[in-house]
Protein backbone atom coordinates (compact mmCIF):
# COMPACT_ATOMS: atom_id res chain seq x y z
CA UNK A 1 0.00 0.00 0.00
CA UNK A 2 1.69 3.04 -0.90
CA UNK A 3 -0.21 5.87 0.53
CA UNK A 4 0.90 10.06 0.73
CA UNK A 5 -0.59 10.94 4.02
CA UNK A 6 -0.10 11.18 7.92
CA UNK A 7 -1.31 8.17 9.49
CA UNK A 8 -3.22 9.05 12.91
CA UNK A 9 -0.45 7.90 15.32
CA UNK A 10 2.42 10.18 13.10
CA UNK A 11 -0.42 13.15 13.70
CA UNK A 12 -0.74 11.99 17.09
CA UNK A 13 2.99 11.95 18.11
CA UNK A 14 3.25 15.49 16.39
CA UNK A 15 0.73 17.10 18.69
CA UNK A 16 1.79 15.59 21.56
CA UNK A 17 5.20 16.81 20.89
CA UNK A 18 4.12 20.89 20.34
CA UNK A 19 2.72 20.06 23.89
CA UNK A 20 5.27 19.31 25.67
CA UNK A 21 7.55 22.07 24.26
CA UNK A 22 4.66 24.48 24.79
CA UNK A 23 4.49 23.43 28.21
CA UNK A 24 8.08 24.08 28.60
CA UNK A 25 8.35 27.03 26.73
CA UNK A 26 5.18 29.15 28.19
CA UNK A 27 6.48 29.31 31.96
CA UNK A 28 9.89 30.66 30.65
CA UNK A 29 7.89 33.37 28.18
CA UNK A 30 6.05 34.60 31.48
CA UNK A 31 9.15 35.01 33.46
CA UNK A 32 10.58 36.76 30.56
CA UNK A 33 7.23 39.14 30.42
CA UNK A 34 7.01 39.42 34.09
CA UNK A 35 10.96 40.92 34.46
CA UNK A 36 10.33 43.22 31.34
CA UNK A 37 7.23 44.51 33.46
CA UNK A 38 9.72 44.92 36.86
CA UNK A 39 12.00 47.02 34.26
CA UNK A 40 9.54 49.74 34.50
CA UNK A 41 8.95 49.79 38.15
CA UNK A 42 12.76 50.07 38.91
CA UNK A 43 13.26 52.65 36.71
CA UNK A 44 10.59 55.20 38.01
CA UNK A 45 11.40 54.31 41.09
CA UNK A 46 14.73 55.05 40.57
CA UNK A 47 13.99 58.53 38.71
CA UNK A 48 11.49 59.50 41.80
CA UNK A 49 14.88 58.86 44.40
CA UNK A 50 17.05 60.93 42.30
CA UNK A 51 14.92 64.25 41.86
CA UNK A 52 13.82 63.18 45.91
CA UNK A 53 17.82 63.75 46.58
CA UNK A 54 17.53 66.93 44.13
CA UNK A 55 14.10 67.99 46.22
CA UNK A 56 15.96 67.46 49.42
CA UNK A 57 18.92 69.27 49.05
CA UNK A 58 16.99 72.50 48.34
CA UNK A 59 14.05 72.34 50.68
CA UNK A 60 15.84 69.86 53.16
CA UNK A 61 12.50 67.49 53.44
CA UNK A 62 11.28 65.16 50.47
CA UNK A 63 8.16 65.55 48.48
CA UNK A 64 4.93 64.46 48.81
CA UNK A 65 3.30 65.50 45.73
CA UNK A 66 4.64 64.56 42.45
CA UNK A 67 4.02 67.98 41.16
CA UNK A 68 6.98 68.68 42.92
CA UNK A 69 9.60 66.69 41.94
CA UNK A 70 11.86 67.60 38.71
CA UNK A 71 11.11 64.58 36.77
CA UNK A 72 8.25 64.62 34.20
CA UNK A 73 6.09 61.34 34.99
CA UNK A 74 2.84 60.61 32.70
CA UNK A 75 0.16 58.59 33.97
CA UNK A 76 -1.02 56.08 31.51
CA UNK A 77 -4.80 57.35 32.05
CA UNK A 78 -4.12 61.05 31.13
CA UNK A 79 -1.38 62.82 29.30
CA UNK A 80 -0.96 65.26 31.81
CA UNK A 81 2.17 65.44 33.91
CA UNK A 82 1.08 63.64 37.52
CA UNK A 83 0.05 65.44 39.94
CA UNK A 84 -0.83 64.45 43.84
CA UNK A 85 0.37 61.53 45.28
CA UNK A 86 -0.41 58.77 42.90
CA UNK A 87 0.90 57.51 39.93
CA UNK A 88 -0.76 54.99 37.59
CA UNK A 89 0.66 53.20 34.80
CA UNK A 90 0.24 49.96 32.59
CA UNK A 91 1.37 47.58 35.23
CA UNK A 92 1.80 49.67 38.54
CA UNK A 93 0.45 52.57 40.79
CA UNK A 94 2.82 54.58 42.67
CA UNK A 95 1.58 56.26 45.96
CA UNK A 96 4.55 58.92 47.03
CA UNK A 97 5.21 60.34 50.82
CA UNK A 98 7.74 62.48 52.20
CA UNK A 99 8.96 58.90 53.78
CA UNK A 100 8.50 56.40 51.00
CA UNK A 101 6.98 55.72 47.22
CA UNK A 102 5.37 52.46 46.58
CA UNK A 103 5.12 50.45 43.26
CA UNK A 104 2.22 48.05 43.64
CA UNK A 105 1.37 45.93 40.73
CA UNK A 106 -1.84 46.52 39.59
CA UNK A 107 -2.67 42.34 40.12
CA UNK A 108 -1.56 42.91 43.57
CA UNK A 109 1.45 39.92 43.15
CA UNK A 110 4.36 42.48 44.76
CA UNK A 111 4.79 45.75 45.87
CA UNK A 112 8.40 47.58 45.76
CA UNK A 113 8.90 50.65 48.71
CA UNK A 114 11.36 52.88 48.33
CA UNK A 115 11.84 54.43 51.85
CA UNK A 116 14.35 57.25 52.39
CA UNK A 117 15.67 57.98 56.37
CA UNK A 118 15.55 61.46 57.99
CA UNK A 119 17.72 64.23 56.10
CA UNK A 120 21.50 63.78 57.70
CA UNK A 121 24.62 62.88 56.72
CA UNK A 122 23.96 59.27 56.60
CA UNK A 123 20.51 59.37 55.05
CA UNK A 124 19.89 56.45 52.97
CA UNK A 125 17.22 55.08 50.39
CA UNK A 126 16.12 51.54 50.58
CA UNK A 127 13.91 49.40 48.54
CA UNK A 128 11.53 46.89 50.05
CA UNK A 129 10.33 44.23 48.46
CA UNK A 130 7.36 41.89 49.24
CA UNK A 131 6.24 39.06 46.89
CA UNK A 132 2.99 36.92 48.49
CA UNK A 133 2.86 35.03 44.97
CA UNK A 134 4.38 31.79 44.94
CA UNK A 135 3.30 31.15 41.51
CA UNK A 136 4.90 34.16 40.02
CA UNK A 137 8.21 35.01 39.07
CA UNK A 138 10.20 36.04 42.50
CA UNK A 139 10.23 40.03 41.32
CA UNK A 140 12.98 40.29 43.89
CA UNK A 141 15.21 38.25 42.60
CA UNK A 142 15.13 39.67 39.42
CA UNK A 143 16.13 42.70 41.00
CA UNK A 144 18.58 41.72 42.73
CA UNK A 145 17.35 42.32 46.10
CA UNK A 146 18.37 39.25 48.86
CA UNK A 147 16.24 37.31 50.65
CA UNK A 148 15.60 39.01 54.65
CA UNK A 149 13.05 37.56 57.40
CA UNK A 150 9.81 38.31 57.17
CA UNK A 151 9.29 37.57 53.71
CA UNK A 152 10.41 40.36 52.21
CA UNK A 153 13.68 41.63 50.80
CA UNK A 154 15.32 44.85 51.45
CA UNK A 155 18.51 46.37 49.35
CA UNK A 156 20.13 49.80 50.84
CA UNK A 157 21.67 51.99 48.60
Amino acid sequence: MDSKGFTLMELLVVVVLVAILAGIAMPQYFNAVERQRSVEAVGILTSIEKSQMRYAAVNEQYASDFSDLDVDLKSSTTDDNVTGDSLTTSYFTYTLSNSNVTASRTSGNYTLTLSYSALNDDSSFKTLCCDPSEETPDICDVINIPTEAGGCKTKSF
